[in-house]
C-alpha cells in the first residue's frame, strides 16, 4: 500500500515533533515539506518557526521575508519574525464573545491588561512586548481560557497547554 503524506499532514507531525521538544527531527521533516511543496507560504513559515525555536534566527527570518513577500499578513510572522516589539492580535469570528482579552507571561496572565476591541467584524489587540519567549491564551467572556486556534506551537509553562510566541 502507498500513501503519500500532504503538506498538511507534514507540517503538523511537525509541529507534534515540536510540541514534543524534538526540534531537530522537526526541522527535517519540515524541509522535507519545503521540498515537496517549494511554493507554500505554510510550508516555509512551518520551518522559519522550527528555525526560530532552535536558534537559527537568521534562517528563520530568510524565510519569513519570503512568506512576507508572499503574504505580508501571515499570522506567524506577526510573532516571530522581526517587528520591533509590537504585536497586533487579531481575531476573525467570534462574533458571540462580547469580550477578550490577552494573557500571559508577558502581563502575568492578568486578564485585565490587554483587551481586545471589536472593530469592523475582527477582534484586535496591538501589545508592546519586550524581545523574549513567552505562553499565552485569550480569555473569553471572563469565562474561557483558550489557546488560539491559528497557532500551532505550544508551551506547557505549568499544568495547562498555551500557545507560545517569540519575541525577536
Amino acid at each position: 500500500m502507498n500513501y503519500r503524506f500532504s503538506e498538511k499532514d507534514l507540517e503538523t507531525l511537525g509541529y507534534q515533533l515540536i510540541d514534543s521538544n524534538r526540534i531537530t527531527d522537526a526541522e527535517k521533516l519540515l524541509k522535507l515539506n519545503v521540498s515537496f511543496y517549494p511554493k507554500s507560504e505554510l510550508a516555509k513559515v512551518a520551518l522559519a518557526n522550527a528555525y526560530i525555536l532552535s536558534g537559527k534566527k537568521e534562517e528563520a527570518n530568510q524565510l519569513y521575508q519570503l512568506v512576507k513577500m508572499a503574504n505580508p499578513s501571515n499570522y506567524y510572522l506577526n510573532l516571530f519574525g522581526p517587528q520591533n516589539n509590537w504585536i497586533t492580535f487579531r481575531i476573525k469570528g467570534m462574533q458571540g464573545a462580547e469580550s477578550i482579552a490577552l494573557a500571559g507571561t508577558f502581563n502575568n496572565y492578568d486578564p485585565k491588561a490587554n483587551l481586545f476591541i471589536k472593530k469592523n467584524g475582527e477582534w484586535i489587540c496591538k501589545v508592546h512586548v519586550p524581545s523574549g519567549k513567552y505562553a499565552y491564551k485569550f480569555y473569553v467572556d471572563n469565562t474561557y481560557w483558550i489557546q488560539v486556534p491559528i497557532n500551532q506551537l505550544h508551551i506547557k509553562p505549568n499544568e495547562w497547554w498555551d500557545s507560545y510566541l517569540q519575541v525577536q
